[in-house]
């Protein structure tokens, strides 16, 4: 059985590397075509330059406080939108002050909200805004989904029980809510994500990966940018890989506890 389990995340593996391999022989043709360093930089320099940088405290400095700011945000953007959501579900007048705004977020390009808030913000809390922003309204819509659909017949046992309001948290609310909240916060991380180092690239604030992809346009260093580019794919990825093992851990601690 192990073996078997072994064979084919090797097999895997293998696949997603030739993948990989395939891609990069496809950028590599298209830098000997195009036969233009300012227009696409090879893969060998894309590399050199990466591994160069990788060598310097501050790349990683750019990198810690650029994840800093937009997970920051991410955070409260699910902490804000999941209570929100709650207490829109129980009080209908605050659904009905709520859902325009929330509906507005949703619709507006993030480019208006970047450049409002470059007038009304310092610089370096606007990406954790701008991340915030994006998360929020994806959260709160499925908190609301989420309870609109607890199975009711679960709560009338649990009332003839007379189960307190915790037991009912624990044991009804959240176990039906969890999919719809791992669902928002896989969903919304790669749009703050992307958001975010977007929102770097106008607002520029200091030690951002926004600020590094700025400056390599403006100086037109290809690789540079090629570079900071391959370092915001590689985080994203890690990112949501990451998000999928903690919510995968969260879900088997709990269904333990629950037992």
């Amino acid at each position: 059985m192990n073996r078997s389990i072994m064979k084919n995340k090797q097999k895997k593996y293998i696949r997603s590397l030739c993948v990989a391999l395939f891609w990069i022989c496809v950028w590599q043709i298209c830098y000997w075509v195009v036969g233009h360093e300012v227009l696409v930089a090879s893969p060998f320099d894309v590399g050199k330059t990466l591994w160069k940088n990788a060598g310097e405290a501050w790349f990683w400095q750019v990198i810690f406080h650029s994840l800093l700011r937009i997970v920051k945000g991410y955070l409260f953007g699910i902490a804000i939108g999941a209570v929100a959501g709650v207490l829109a579900t129980k009080y209908y007048i605050l659904y009905e002050l709520l859902y325009p705004m929330m509906s507005i977020v949703k619709a507006s390009p993030v480019a208006s909200f970047i450049l409002l808030t470059l007038v009304w913000m310092k610089t370096d809390s606007i990406p954790s805004f701008i991340s915030f922003l994006m998360v929020m309204p994806i959260m709160f819509t499925n908190v609301m989904e989420g309870l609109k659909r607890v199975d009711t017949d679960l709560l009338e046992v649990a009332q003839v029980y007379r189960w307190s309001l915790w037991k009912k948290i624990c044991f009804i609310y959240c176990p039906q809510l969890w999919p719809y909240m791992a669902a928002a916060a896989t969903m919304s991380l790669g749009l703050a994500w992307k958001a975010g180092v977007a929102t770097e690239v106008i607002a520029s604030p200091s030690f951002s990966i926004g600020h590094k992809l700025r400056d390599s346009k403006i100086y037109m260093e290809t690789a540079e940018l090629f570079a900071w580019t391959a370092v915001v794919i590689i985080l994203s990825m890690l990112l949501e890989k990451g998000l999928a093992i903690l919510l995968r851990r969260i879900q088997s601690t709990s269904r333990r506890k629950i037992r």
